[in-house]
């Protein structure tokens, strides 16, 4: 496997974070009430917000 590819897979990924935790962030956001009932609302609102945060210094470096 390429960089490119490792890369894209990467970007693929970090993507669906922020996407599967969308709800969560957007519930805890707004003060609602926790969406799972196991209460790991804080663990996906991390990984979403961490995985947000890479993709965006990703892109920063490929427009370097």
């Amino acid at each position: 496997m390429n960089k490119k590819d490792l890369m894209d897979k990467v970007v693929e990924w970090l993507e669906n974070e922020v996407y599967e935790g969308a709800d969560v962030v957007s519930a805890k956001d707004n003060n609602d009430e926790e969406i799972t009932s196991d209460g790991t609302d804080d663990i996906i609102y991390g990984r979403s917000e961490c995985a947000e945060s890479l993709l965006n210094q990703i892109k920063k470096w490929q427009g370097e």
